[in-house]
């Protein structure tokens, strides 16, 4: 499978052309088949494997390396790396009890400032931290504990972990940091890590605060161990200070951290005063630190956190400013707001937290913060994505954020943390970054432009701090030249002293040089280091550590999983902002529903006992799961697969899931259109006259050039002069005879600018009815094709919400349903929409690339110089509001025991709806419409009452004075403020469907309109005006597909439904207010719908609604962010798919269909094969009847592969049988330009749609003398069906 992008329109021309050039051949199309991308495969990155080190580790010569390098690269400098000598003050500490005394004595103003939620920041001061330090010694020695003793520490509380941290270090404990688990009463993966720890360290104390105590006792239980030791900071700090410290030297140890172990026991890194004192004062050394800095953290202190910059800052003796990493998950802009009211100078974060930030575009806009105090921003702990360091920059620049200020960072535990700095910059996006080809990765480097499609741009982490020297090395240990990939291996003052209690893994872990190996593949730049991945075992996801054998004993553990066949990876596509976890397993049974449970049990037991949620989840073979001969899982190649696409159909994940039937929901994403036009009007070829509907304030903004006849509004038609007319522009007859005085002085109309939309005045539903009465007039005029087939540009400005900032103007919001349903019915008159930026001074050269691309239909934006056209993306419960506005509250839609107001009487939908939420959710419901409750709607309200509080007033939804009034006493009646709106009233367009043609754009009255905007526009006006004084009230509107996509017969329908949708984007992102448009597709059995045949909507693709899954989807819907939900599409419709973004598609077939009388199939065959060679893609051969077109005589892509799908049964044919029958064969050949219906066939699999039906009764009426309505061919849409009809008609 392959992108859309990939399969360009020249290799399915060449496949057509050759098949048309094959002797019998008369028709040919080609077609890509696409579906909804399952996992897009990831370039490889090959990685060799590490090999055994060597006794000497010698700078190679030229000669040595001559097969591997090119001659001009023999002179490169090595990639040995030293930073330099710690230059340490006299009197300096060696300690970190020297350390914490000079801090507390030098500094006494200077200490921690703990953020809390909720409550005022409190500040320790380094004598407060000390005296505390003191007093919980004191009760750690009366606990038992002596120097060298590991204490573990349990810690929800910074403040007490801090505390006990320095208690330790005063007392020469070792202090060893885990996380805290999410729980302590069955098995996982922080709780085992814990247990493993425990007895590595030979039984220590468990360390924690007071509120985290309860749950940790519970390890008692879990591991059956009743004597496990816990002690509170807050007990220990109730004993009396002890000030006579431990003597410690520099080899005393100071600090545990844990890392993944491989045998489930956890490694544990120990790091003396050395290692720690070094890595303090050369950071500051190298990063230029003192005192008058300010350090802003919120990353877990069970992470290196505490040396990389609490210890660090100690020595520093400035202000450290400590938050939890609670905080900053629930709103990642506390970030920001916390440097800027402490002014820090310096903070660090891995990058998925950039990431975060990132995505609050639009509120980090609409801020304030002054971040010029930002010198250093570190970025470590995962890999270093500069896409998102410089799209940070960019964002934050505004508010005063250097623009050099990302700092990416290299180290890990057995480091102390960072030890490479490097610096990216907006002024020059190179900066800190190499790009580069990734096939070369084995080898010598090569370097690409970093606008190249084949390049992946890689962060540089820099040089090495004082004290530190790094070497990359191949498989022998040799060091090798700058531009080649190798293994990093450090060594120097922060390295620590060495793995606790394990000798097996020092012994792995150093050369015989004494070189740390780090597991990482790096080369050198330009003297900087550039990390390319990993080289062991292990996963990096958002900064934390997996070992890659410990999460497959988890899945194991899954029933459906077949034992020792599972595999963990981490796999990292370019410009993700983290990497993927990718679990691989072969299944006990391949049956669907087995397959699908143990899928979903393995995501579970990974979440539940790892605390990380697999991002795919990938089936796989016995033979397709790689082994050597002694068992050991080859994991690389595991992922070479899934790269190179092989399990791409059978991969789930939230990312990359193949949308099934139980797809509903899809929200609107605005795309670039491919190949903007750049041309000026004037170059496009077209011949004729452009005639330009405008005021003259709008016709000089415009400025069109070329041949232009300018039409403004009158009361009459005037002929002010051979190129200025006046014209009443919502009157046909006078538009007619605009047109025909045009044709008649200047000849063939190009293009027709429809541009009065840009300047309507008065209230937004007087512009809407004066907009809708002008654009129907113009298209009725042109669509019977006496003037032609000219481009017809309508021209809004506010119409379209399409990117953050825009502005929606509710008068013209409604036209795109109308343009929409002006591209099916007016055909082949090519119809477009283009909605204008709010600056004028932009339109001209919009307008000019819109003219310039003359065969395009449908909604283009224009916006800053872009043309962007709606698409859609499906959505899940997990689906961010992309749009960048504050997005609806997460959690439970409907507040239980809320007051609703529901508008549509009691009738259909608003009913079921009403008693679902009375009965489900017991609110309080004030239920509004235009019928008395009579007869069975007395009933009804009856049977509401009877299962809550229920109050129903008569009244017209758009009496905005009615609506206050029965509001008002509703809460009056219960006490209690309106909670919300579900706005479901709406006029009935059902009875269209009796004469379609009549309600056409053409034809359509101004009295239907009026009664369409009636309740969804007038309605949704008044009650907006009702929740002015309730900000807090959510509302939600229901609408339907045809507001998105159209409805031919039915534009009036389609446009007050477009209304809605403009409506919820204005109230969304300029009101800030909670709202959702949910656009429906077809509910049965129910409301308006109920009786009617719902073939028509679903050969659109559109999905049929149940009442019950209805009620389940409106639950569901009203909790997605972004204020538009479209519900209902069916993505097994090619015609949908089309509909989807670019992004979410995959290729999975070229279709080349051809129509032959007497062509040798294995000639078309060899004939297209050269084409087909190049097709990235399979190329299906198929022979059709027919090659579908549309009305402009383009392949209609989506019905002819619904005629040619694999899966599709053969066409049976079966003659007409009655003289009626054949009859009707004959007119149905002729509305569907088929050659032979077959009297079983359904109209809707032969093509039909609502147009093609119109044109079917016309030509049934016209030739037979019956009137079939729509809705009897739509419940019979067979030839023997109709023949049935028209008998019926006929005895009747």
């Amino acid at each position: 499978m392959t992108s859309p992008d990939v399969l360009g329109q020249d290799v399915l021309q060449a496949l057509a052309d050759a098949a048309r050039a094959v002797p019998g051949v008369d028709d040919a199309a080609a077609v890509a088949r696409k579906g909804v991308r399952a996992a897009e495969p990831v370039r490889a990155v090959p990685r060799p494997e590490p090999g055994p080190g060597s006794a000497e580790a010698p700078v190679a010569a030229a000669d040595d390396v001559a097969d591997m390098v090119a001659a001009d690269e023999a002179a490169l400098p090595a990639a040995d790396l030293y930073g330099g000598d710690i230059d340490i003050p006299d009197g300096a500490p060696t300690t970190l009890q020297e350390g914490l005394r000079l801090a507390a004595e030098l500094a006494p103003d200077k200490g921690t400032v703990y953020i809390t939620a909720g409550h005022d920041d409190v500040l320790k001061t380094y004598p407060e931290l000390l005296d505390e330090a003191q007093h919980v010694l004191g009760g750690f020695r009366a606990a038992g504990l002596r120097p060298g003793d590991a204490a573990l520490f349990v810690f929800d509380d910074n403040r007490g972990y801090l505390t006990a941290f320095w208690a330790c270090v005063l007392g020469g404990f070792v202090p060893t940091p885990v996380a805290v688990a999410t729980t302590y009463t069955s098995a996982n993966e922080t709780n085992r890590k814990l247990r493993g720890a425990w007895h590595l360290l030979g039984r220590p104390v468990l360390v924690t605060d007071a509120a985290t105590e309860g749950a940790l006792s519970g390890v008692r239980e879990l591991w059956d161990e009743p004597d496990v030791r816990i002690l509170t900071v807050e007990e220990l700090a109730g004993h009396p200070a002890d000030q006579d410290w431990f003597p410690a030297t520099a080899d005393s140890p100071v600090l545990n951290l844990l890392t993944s172990g491989s045998t489930g026991v956890p490694k544990c890194v120990q790091h003396t005063n050395a290692s720690v004192v070094a890595r303090s004062m050369a950071v500051a050394q190298h990063c230029g630190l003192t005192g008058e800095d300010i350090s802003l953290i919120w990353m877990p202190f069970d992470h290196v956190t505490v040396a990389y910059y609490n210890v660090r800052d100690v020595f520093l003796r400035c202000l450290h400013v400590n938050a939890k990493i609670d905080h900053f998950l629930a709103d990642p802009l506390l970030w920001l707001d916390w440097a800027d009211r402490y002014r820090a100078t310096n903070t660090w974060a891995p990058n998925f937290a950039f990431a975060l930030v990132n995505e609050r575009a639009d509120e980090i806009r609409e801020r304030s913060w002054d971040l010029s105090c930002l010198r250093e921003i570190s970025n470590a702990g995962e890999p270093v994505i500069a896409s998102t360091s410089h799209r940070f920059l960019e964002l934050l620049g505004p508010h005063g954020l250097p623009a050099d200020a990302m700092s990416p960072c290299w180290g890990m535990s057995e480091t102390c943390s960072g030890v490479t700095y490097s610096r990216q910059t907006l002024d020059d996006r190179t900066a800190g970054t190499v790009a580069i080809d990734p096939a070369s990765l084995t080898g010598t480097i090569r370097h690409l432009d970093p606008g190249d499609p084949d390049a992946v741009v890689l962060s540089r982490v820099g040089r090495p701090i004082p004290g530190v020297r790094l070497r990359v090395v191949d498989d022998s240990g040799t060091v090798l030249p700058e531009g080649r990939m190798g293994e990093l291996r450090i060594t120097g003052r922060t390295v620590m002293a060495g793995y606790f209690g394990n000798e097996e893994a020092n012994r792995e872990a150093y050369d015989d040089n004494g070189w740390f190996r780090t597991g990482d593949m790096a080369f050198v730049r330009d003297g900087e280091v550039v990390i390319a991945g990993r080289l062991k075992d292990q996963i990096i996801v958002r900064g934390i550590n997996y070992m890659a054998h410990e999460l497959e004993s988890v899945v194991e553990r899954v029933d459906g999983v077949r034992v020792t066949f599972s595999a963990a990876a981490g796999v990292r596509e370019p410009g993700a902002a983290t990497d993927q976890l990718v679990v691989f397993f072969v299944p006990v049974s391949w049956d669907t529903g087995a397959l699908a449970r143990t899928t979903e049990e393995v995501r579970a037991v990974l979440v539940r006992e790892s605390g990380i949620a697999p991002d795919l989840i990938v089936p796989v073979t016995e033979a397709e799961f790689p082994k050597t001969a002694s068992g050991k899982i080859q994991r690389a190649a595991l992922v070479a697969d899934f790269r190179a696409g092989r399990f791409a159909d059978r991969v789930t994940g939230a990312a990359a899931e193949e949308p099934a039937d139980d797809t509903w929901f899809f929200g609107r994403q605005w795309v670039e259109l491919a190949g903007n036009a750049g041309t000026t009007a004037g170059e496009n070829g077209a011949s004729g006259v452009r005639l330009v509907l405008a005021e003259d304030d709008d016709l000089d903004r415009l400025d069109i050039d070329g041949a232009v006849v300018a039409v403004r509004r009158g009361d009459v038609f005037a002929a002010q002069s051979p190129v200025r007319y006046r014209v009443p522009a919502a009157d046909r007859a006078a538009l007619r005879r605009l047109l025909a005085a045009v044709t008649a002085q200047h000849g063939e109309i190009s293009s027709v600018v429809h541009a009065l939309p840009l300047s309507l005045e008065g209230e937004p539903a007087e512009r809407l009815t004066a907009a809708t009465a002008e654009l129907t007039a113009l298209i009725a005029a042109l669509a019977d094709g006496e003037f032609g087939h000219p481009q017809v540009l309508v021209l809004t400005s506010g119409a379209m919400y399409a990117r953050p900032g825009d502005r929606v103007d509710l008068g013209v919001c409604a036209l795109p349903g109308l343009v929409r349903t002006a591209i099916s019915e007016a055909a082949p008159l090519p119809v477009r929409q283009l909605d204008l930026p709010a600056d004028p001074g932009t339109w001209t050269r919009a307008v000019h690339a819109e003219l310039a691309d003359r065969d395009r239909t449908g909604l283009v934006a224009a916006r800053q110089g872009r043309r962007l056209e709606p698409k859609l993306v499906p959505l899940t419960e997990d689906t961010e509001d992309t749009a960048g506005a504050a997005a609806s509250p997460a959690g439970q839609p409907v507040t239980p025991g809320g007051l609703y107001l529901v508008t549509g009487g009691l009738g259909g939908i608003a009913h079921d709806i009403a008693a679902y939420l009375v009965a489900g959710f017991g609110i309080r419901l004030l239920l509004v419409g235009r019928s008395p409750a009579e007869g069975e709607k007395a009933a009804r309200l009856t049977e509401l009452s009877r299962l809550g509080q229920v109050v129903y007033e008569q009244l017209d939804v758009a009496d905005a004075a009615a609506l206050h009034t029965a509001v008002a006493s509703a809460e009056d009646r219960w006490g209690r403020p309106l909670d919300g709106v579900l706005h479901l009233a709406a006029a009935d367009p059902t009875g269209q469907w009796a004469d379609l043609e009549q309600h056409t754009l053409v034809n359509e009255t101004a009295k239907t309109y009026a009664e369409q905007y009636h309740a969804k526009v007038s309605g949704t006006l008044a009650i907006a005006q009702i929740l002015e004084t309730r900000p807090k009230a959510s509302l939600v509107l229901f609408g339907s597909v045809n507001g998105e996509f159209g409805g031919h017969s039915f534009g009036a329908y389609a446009a007050a439904n477009s209304f809605l949708t403009g409506f919820a984007e204005h109230w969304h992102h300029e009101r800030r207010r909670q709202v959702h448009t949910l656009a429906w597709s077809m509910w049965t059995g129910v409301g308006m719908n109920r009786g009617q045949s719902s073939t028509a909507a679903e050969h659109r693709g559109f999905r049929t609604i149940d009442p019950d899954t209805g009620l389940r989807l409106f639950l569901d819907a009203a909790a997605l962010p972004g204020p538009y939900t479209v519900i209902g599409l069916d993505l097994r419709n090619p015609a949908m798919v089309e509909e989807l973004v670019p992004q979410q598609l995959r290729v999975s077939e070229v279709l080349l269909a051809f129509v032959a009388d007497g062509a040798d199939q294995e000639a078309l065959r060899a004939a297209v094969a050269a084409s087909a060679a190049d097709c990235p893609v399979p190329v299906r051969v198929a022979e059709v009847s027919r090659i579908p077109r549309d009305a402009y005589g383009a392949v209609d892509a989506a019905q002819l592969l619904l005629d040619s799908a694999a899966d599709r049964p053969a066409r049976r044919f079966t003659p007409p049988q009655t003289e009626l029958e054949s009859a009707l064969a004959l007119i149905w050949s002729d509305a569907l330009a088929r050659p032979e219906i077959g009297r079983d066939e359904s109209f809707f699999e032969l093509g039909g749609n609502s147009l093609r039906a119109t044109r079917l009764l016309a030509l049934t009426d016209q030739k037979l003398g019956v009137r079939v309505t729509t809705q009897e061919l739509y419940e019979r849409p067979t030839v023997e069906g109709m023949a049935a009809v028209i008998e019926q008609h006929k005895a009747g």
